[in-house]
């Protein structure tokens, strides 16, 4: 299993199997790599509507093989592998990487890049974010997911995108909303449930 240190390596990796050139080029060390049937690849992952369609495509499971994800791991719980193919599914939607800036902190910045207090200012929603952090694993948190890339116009932390849905749960939402609302304070879940539910409220 890839720990915490190197899951955010794992999925810049593989994405920029398949992803359109970047400024600067390849990385040092590597080989060239876009071909044409790259693309389509992406192409295909966008089509996916759920993680079980994500994990139809081939270079998915080279990904799962990346992670450590075995058919046997999978026949006790398939969770690391649809959350993988999830994350494979979102990633495709990501034209340009960002690897100086946490997902988390960039929708809750203007569009320009900078801090706000002001939750008509951010680039996701309040409301929207509540919605991204509360979504069940599967459609939903694919489509949400989806929707706060579209909103950044296909640029976001490729690394931390990808290791966020790997270990998704409470201690990941919770580091996610201080990050969104710029703020490095401890915060209990109570505290991050409340703020969520207030914001619903106020954006209703």
């Amino acid at each position: 299993m890839k720990d915490a240190v190197s899951l955010p390596k794992t999925f810049r990796d593989w994405w920029r199997e398949f992803a359109p050139d970047q400024e600067g080029g390849d990385e040092e060390g590597g080989e060239a790599r876009q071909r044409p049937r790259d693309l389509a690849v992406f192409a295909r992952l966008r089509r996916a509507a759920t993680p079980e369609q994500a994990l139809l495509e081939p270079a998915v499971f080279r990904l799962l093989e990346r992670l450590d994800i075995s058919a046997e791991e999978t026949e006790r719980s398939p969770r690391r592998a649809l959350a993988a193919g999830t994350a494979a599914a979102v990633l495709a939607h990501v034209r340009r990487d960002l690897p100086d800036l946490r997902f988390a902190t960039q929708l809750g910045r203007t569009r320009d890049g900078k801090t706000t207090k002001e939750a008509s200012e951010r680039l996701l929603s309040p409301r929207r974010f509540a919605q991204m952090m509360s979504a069940e694993p599967g459609p939903a948190q694919l489509a949400s997911w989806r929707r706060a890339v579209a909103i950044t116009r296909g640029v976001g932390d490729v690394g931390d995108i990808g290791s966020a849905l790997m270990s998704w749960g409470e201690r990941t939402r919770v580091n996610w909303t201080f990050r969104y609302y710029g703020s490095a304070a401890p915060v209990s879940p109570q505290a991050v449930s409340t703020s969520n539910a207030m914001n619903n409220e106020s954006d209703q």
